[in-house]
């Protein structure tokens, strides 16, 4: 516990370079980090109510960032974003399951206030889908098949996203930021034609929680 406390005193000792906080000043960031994702509601086959359950993915990309004064910048980036969730039901104490896991080309588009340490952030993102499957499983008996969901999925997704990170430099060029961003989806998930065979068919948006490690650099 005491090594903890000491590397949290050190954290926040060190001064953040100076460079990064002068308006006008551009510079560029990556990111990575762990996505746990989910699909909004319920899902309905055969008149059957899966309940939504949380899936584990990745995501990663570069940014390019603009501070327009000493506490506020504007930023964008490029990802690639694995999303998706699972789905899961019980059934005379036999549990079938659902995976869906979508892949994306993401943009998101945003600002940023960081008065010293903390970041705050807020935008808008754009996504392409890249690959969809889902993954069934019926049961011990029937066991799992893997199908491409790739016409079935909306090749589009957008919705909005906001964050909050705590900036620390070590001994590097590089001012590295913890962070956590929740994205909301606006667009369906799915095609117009899958699912809607149901007469409760309900519109499926992505929620997803990004934990990020980034590492900014000045040009």
């Amino acid at each position: 516990m005491k090594k903890f406390l000491s590397l949290g005193l050190f954290l926040s000792g060190i001064q953040l370079s100076a460079q990064f906080y002068d308006p006008d000043a551009w510079y560029y960031s990556f990111t990575v980090g762990g996505v746990s994702s989910y699909l909004s509601h319920q899902y309905t086959f055969n008149s059957e109510e899966y309940d939504a359950q949380m899936k584990l993915n990745v995501s990663a990309g570069g940014n390019l960032h603009y501070r327009l004064t000493q506490n506020l910048s504007f930023f964008g980036g490029v990802y690639f974003l694995r999303a998706g969730g699972n789905f899961g039901i019980t059934r005379l104490n036999a549990p079938a399951f659902r995976h869906f896991s979508m892949s994306y080309f993401q943009i998101p588009i945003g600002i940023q206030f960081q008065p010293d340490r903390w970041l705050f952030e807020a935008g808008g993102y754009a996504a392409y889908l890249l690959a969809s499957r889902v993954v069934i499983h019926r049961d011990e008996q029937l066991g799992s098949r893997t199908l491409k969901l790739f016409n079935d999925t909306n090749p589009f997704d957008g919705g909005v996203f906001a964050g909050v990170g705590y900036g620390f430099q070590l001994e590097s060029d590089a001012i590295f930021t913890a962070g956590l961003r929740y994205y909301q989806g606006l667009n369906d998930v799915f095609a117009p034609d899958f699912g809607r065979r149901e007469d409760n068919y309900k519109t499926t948006f992505h929620q997803i929680f990004y934990l990020y490690l980034q590492a900014a650099y000045s040009f």
